[in-house]
């Protein structure tokens, strides 16, 4: 809803492109756990994928982790396919975090797996969840949730941070009260 609160603003209604207005002031990240990971049900990537389908003209973007030994073979190929354009030199990666956005050359009718695209990779030297390599004791486990904000956090490029888990909820009342709260923390005489 705050894409819809922020599209009333001048600066987005005035700009020769509000899509591109609009994602310099907002960005959606959603933190995913299990995307493309063989290990679990590929409706769940489906479903991810209808949602960043039905909002392809919002800056929604998909954060997840990727590990090279239990991720999918079409989502393996397509973060290799990403690094080898975006990173000649860069070789092989086992773990990292991945910012995915809707593909634009998407069309109805192609493959599901390409309605997405990988827009960054930040490589790492160990998993999400530390405590998946053996053998380190589970006392040096890291939880999952925070992990997969952490990553998330890492691709926010705003100001204003608002971390919210899935079952949270909000309004579009709410999502308006954001921008004109936010206004009293600009500097006098700018428009954002």
């Amino acid at each position: 809803q705050y894409h819809k609160a922020l599209e009333l603003l001048p600066c987005v209604q005035s700009a020769e492109d509000s899509s591109q207005a609009l994602e310099e002031l907002v960005q959606l990240l959603i933190a995913h756990q299990t995307y493309g990971n063989k290990n679990f049900d590929e409706a769940v990537d489906q479903d991810m994928r209808t949602l960043v389908w039905k909002y392809r003209h919002y800056p929604v973007f998909i954060v997840c982790d990727y590990d090279a030994n239990t991720a999918r073979q079409s989502f393996s190929e397509m973060v290799t396919r990403y690094l080898v354009r975006e990173y000649t030199s860069l070789g092989s990666v086992c773990y990292a975090s991945l910012l995915l956005r809707f593909n634009e050359e998407y069309v109805p009718g192609d493959p599901d797996e390409s309605m997405v695209k990988v827009a960054e990779v930040l490589p790492r030297v160990y998993p999400l969840v530390l405590g998946e390599l053996e053998p380190r004791p589970p006392a040096a486990k890291t939880q999952g949730k925070a992990g997969n904000q952490l990553g998330a956090l890492r691709f926010a490029s705003g100001h204003v941070l608002q971390m919210m888990d899935a079952n949270m909820g909000a309004f579009f009342g709410e999502a308006c009260k954001v921008p004109f709260v936010l206004r009293h923390f600009q500097p006098p005489g700018t428009d954002r």
